[in-house]
């Protein structure tokens, strides 16, 4: 007695699958590009006027984020936190990043004289992570 077994493969592109995810859930992005790197695919995204990167795994479920962005989309604590405890500096970019366990915020702040990166939380719990005297 044989056994013989088949084994269909699909043509069908996954990254076709997230994309087309993507852009049902983000109506109103623009994709810029994308990529598949090792077991992954990225997208990089405009949407709403702020970068936007996600990663996917090959189920299609998303499993790290970064936003970049500027002031208005901090959360109402951290926006009064650092106006209250750098009120000579100004923020000078923002990234979120999230990978399904934690929000992190790195924020980064500039006067005349430094440059300072702090890791927020978004209850405004900051850490000072670096200082850097300008030039």
């Amino acid at each position: 007695m044989m056994l013989v077994a088949s084994i269909q493969v699909s043509a069908k592109d996954p990254k076709a699958d997230i994309v087309s995810q993507f852009k049902e859930t983000y109506k109103n992005a623009t994709i810029t590009s994308t990529h598949n790197k090792g077991f992954h695919t990225w997208i990089y995204a405009m949407d709403d006027g702020v970068k936007t990167v996600l990663k996917y795994n090959r189920r299609g479920q998303v499993v790290e984020s970064f936003r970049y962005f500027k002031h208005e989309f901090l959360t109402p604590m951290q926006a009064l936190k650092l106006k209250n405890e750098y009120p000579n500096m100004k923020l000078y970019s923002a990234t979120e990043w999230m990978n399904g366990k934690a929000i992190v915020y790195r924020i980064v702040l500039v006067d005349d004289e430094k440059w300072i990166h702090l890791d927020s939380d978004s209850s405004a719990n900051f850490k000072n992570i670096n200082e850097f005297k300008k030039g």
